[in-house]
């Protein structure tokens, strides 16, 4: 006998042993610690030293307790930074033999819980507390997953219509195989939920002294079953038993009125490869073995859906004339080949099939061989509201064959290769072969074959949607249920969203004079039973429409808040979007308005380099003036020294005989007069230089005109002041003297243009830049010396400052 501890939470049930845990205590008070996770109770003083405590609850799936300090400490291990777990209320304590332990089915065991006992008709599952401590201390907080894996039996039954298990889930019918099934009613008082990440599995039960795990088909096959489901059906052999939540069992479909056949490529999964076939009516068959081993993304693989198609339609389109069949859909006409259209039929009863393409709606027994049913109306992201005067095209291309659902069938029709359009965008997989114009309105001609393996294509939903018809069809939900004949119920699935189809638009068939032909085979006539059962099973849809009318609010709530949550998003994407859009353009004003001072100092400091070179040009232009005054200056003053030379030069003659002294003394007269003759011309020549300079200087310090050196009717006449003249007393001269003659007087330096430098009559120079008045003077008159004489011809008040792309005027000096 084992001590096990049972405890109570979330209206469950669990067990744990005594011997795992070192110690129970009662409630310590805990300190609840800020921003941990719901598993952390929180901080107890334990035996002198803090510890943690976690909840039992919390780490299991449950909601996490509301008293702490009134419950139970479970203590583990005292010295571990996380002691034990604590629980809310009181912990009983039963003695359980050990032969009463039973293992938990290998398709739902964790290494959390593997075992479970039985008391009083109910199954209490036993925590492995320490496998659960040891994953709390390494910080695992998820709950446990199981392997969802149950034994699938290899043995085929050896006749192909063998018996097979009917039973109802959600106002839909599906069967599982007969052998070894048994159906047992249940209550909710008898399930044991399990803490596992599992949305399929409803709990564990106990069946004759055997322990159960309990399926949830509706979500396997997304369907909302009805409240309170009536039972299970138990299936599966070899050890993998379990129980199917059904809502209704149908019973065993005999032999003598069954067939099995294959489902059709587009309707087929690896857990539901066929259906039963009894009495018009489709039973989707279920392998209850592989139902939860092989999970949508898991396990499962698509079925095959490629097929191999043998319409030439393509190579004849806009090359040659075609013949279509129009049928109506959402109130438009549109059209396929006619060599696809193989019959057309009465409506069918319509089987839905779980986990198919938007496109395809169910399956229908059309000569005892199932065919997908596809409504059209999904490539305009619509639904058909489907009635019992609805037509049924049955299209064959190559291996591939459906039945498309049509408001009516308006007949054939040929299209010339002027009528013949080419779509407007490129769809890929050919999904459409073109269109052609009908009365203004454009109609499309569907490639029935591509859109039925391709439709789930992103791709081709965003472009072939594009494509809505010319008159808007408001969406299903959005939509009251339609008024007049009540629409064919489908066997064994619930009723058809309805769509108030607008009334057809009129178009006219074809501009040919030939009429329409009709469709190859004329419409079955409906079958009695097929009449009977179908009023059935629209009494059923009757009694149907309360529920699925709450199904439609709770849609329409859950559409509601998806708006709302996705306005919400919007409304924050914009506020992000606008606010960046502000800091990017506060940064961009910035950046630019650094530019902007970058460039005025870029601005600045080329106009302040641009004013220095030209000062530096001034300077220069300045110290060259100067330069040239002084070395003018000094080539006067060597003329003028070389005019006195020559003047005091004297011409040595013969001297007659006389007497030394005589002759000693006229040579002293003579070096005197030529000294005193000498120093007048020198000052004379540095009086010239110093008046020069101060007609210089004052020409480039006063504003106004000056005088020019230089006169237009007469040149102007620079003369050498010559020296006092001294009176001196002249003794005639002796007849052994010579007369000596006077030295001739300097010529005069006049400031006129050479003859061979003279210019036109008028020229116009250009000035650029670097020029001076002084070297234009000196280019065009040869002399320096008439830069006043230019600027006074040229009205030029400053002769210093001249411009670039100023215009001086040259005018030859007459004489």
């Amino acid at each position: 006998m084992k001590n096990l501890l049972l405890i109570n939470f979330a209206d469950a049930r669990y067990g744990l042993w005594e011997d795992s845990l070192v110690s129970v205590r009662g409630a310590l008070p805990l300190h609840r610690l800020p921003l941990s996770p719901p598993a952390i109770a929180g901080i107890a003083v334990l035996d002198d030293r803090s510890a943690v405590i976690a909840d039992l609850a919390a780490c299991l799936g449950s909601p996490a307790m509301k008293d702490g300090g009134n419950g139970t400490f479970l203590i583990v291990d005292a010295g571990e930074k996380i002691a034990g777990f604590a629980v809310e209320g009181a912990v009983n304590r039963v003695e359980q033999p050990e032969d009463q332990i039973r293992a938990v089915p290998d398709a739902v065991r964790t290494e959390v819980i593997d075992t479970c006992v039985v008391i009083e008709d109910g199954v209490v599952p036993i925590i492995n507390i320490r496998v659960l401590h040891k994953r709390l201390k390494q910080g695992n907080l998820d709950l446990p997953k199981a392997a969802g894996v149950f034994a699938v039996t290899s043995h085929l039954d050896p006749d192909p219509a063998f018996p097979v298990r009917a039973f109802s889930l959600g106002n839909e019918r599906f069967c599982v195989r007969a052998a070894g099934t048994v159906f047992q009613a249940i209550s909710g008082e008898v399930i044991t939920r399990l803490p596992e990440k599992n949305d399929w599995l409803a709990g564990i039960t106990v069946y004759k002294d055997a322990i159960l795990p309990l399926v949830r088909l509706d979500d396997r096959l997304d369907i909302k079953a009805r409240p309170g489901q009536s039972g299970m059906l138990i299936a599966g052999v070899d050890g993998g038993r379990h129980g199917l939540l059904v809502d209704e069992d149908l019973g065993i479909i005999e032999q003598q009125d069954l067939r099995i056949s294959d489902l059709p490529a587009l309707a087929r999964q690896a857990w539901m490869p066929s259906a039963a076939v009894s009495s018009g009516t489709v039973y989707p068959l279920i392998e209850a073995g592989r139902i939860i081993s092989e999970r949508p993304g898991e396990n499962e693989q698509d079925p095959q859906r490629s097929f191999s198609p043998a319409s030439g339609f393509s190579s004849r389109f806009r090359t040659s004339e075609v013949d279509v069949v129009e049928f109506s859909l959402l109130g438009t006409n549109h059209a396929v080949p006619k060599e696809e259209v193989k019959e057309v039929h009465a409506l069918l009863p319509i089987s839905r099939i779980p986990h198919t393409p938007e496109i395809v709606i169910g399956v229908a027994d059309l000569k005892g061989e199932l065919l997908p049913v596809l409504d059209l109306a999904a490539v305009f992201g619509r639904r058909s509201a489907v009635n019992r005067k609805w037509r049924m095209l049955r299209i064959a291309n190559g291996d591939f064959q459906c039945l498309v659902v049509s408001e009516a069938v308006k007949g054939d029709r040929r299209l010339s290769r002027e009528d013949q359009k080419q779509l407007p965008l490129a769809l890929p997989h050919q999904v459409l072969y073109g269109c052609y114009l009908d009365a203004g309105m454009v109609r499309l001609i569907m490639n029935v074959q591509s859109l039925a393996v391709h439709f789930e294509n992103p791709s081709v939903r965003e472009l072939v949607t594009s494509l809505s018809p010319e008159r808007e069809v408001p969406a299903a939900k959005d939509i009251s249920v339609e008024a007049g004949p009540s629409p064919v119920a489908l066997p064994g699935s619930a009723a058809p969203e309805r769509i108030a189809v607008p009334e057809p638009v009129p178009a006219v068939v074809g501009t040919s004079s030939a009429e329409p032909q009709p469709v190859v085979q004329a419409e079955s006539t409906e079958d009695a039973g097929v009449l009977e059962e179908q009023t059935r099973l629209a009494e059923e849809d009757r009694r149907y429409q309360e529920a699925m009318k709450a199904k439609e609010d709770a849609s329409r709530r859950e559409e509601a808040e998806q708006r709302r949550r996705e306005d919400e998003a919007r409304l924050r994407a914009a506020e992000q979007a606008r606010l960046q859009s502000e800091t990017e353009a506060k940064q961009k004003a910035l950046d630019e308005q650094r530019k902007a001072e970058e460039k005025i100092r870029i601005q600045a400091e080329a106009e302040a380099a641009a004013r220095a070179e030209e000062e530096a040009r001034e300077q220069e232009r300045e110290t060259a003036r100067r330069t040239a005054a002084e070395e003018a200056q000094k080539r006067q003053k060597v003329e003028a020294e070389r005019l006195a030379a020559e003047q005091t030069k004297v011409t040595e003659l013969p001297k007659p005989e006389a007497p030394i002294v005589e002759k000693q003394r006229r040579e002293q007269d003579q070096q005197l007069v030529e000294r005193k003759r000498s120093n007048r011309l020198t000052i004379a020549a540095v009086l010239a230089a110093a008046l020069i300079l101060i007609i210089y200087f004052m020409n480039s310090q006063v504003q106004q005109p000056v005088e020019p050196a230089v006169k237009k009717d007469s040149p102007a006449v620079v003369q050498k002041l010559s020296p006092p003249q001294v009176t001196e007393k002249k003794e005639a001269p002796t007849a052994d003297q010579k007369i000596i003659p006077e030295p001739a007087m300097p010529p005069p330096l006049y400031l006129t243009v050479p003859p061979e430098m003279a210019v036109p009559e008028q020229n116009i120079y250009t000035v650029v830049k670097g020029d001076t008045l002084w070297d234009i003077a000196k280019r065009f008159t040869g002399n320096p010396f008439n830069y006043p004489r230019v600027a006074r011809d040229n009205s030029i008040a400053t002769p210093d400052l001249i411009f670039p792309g100023q215009r001086i005027k040259l005018v030859r000096e007459k004489h």
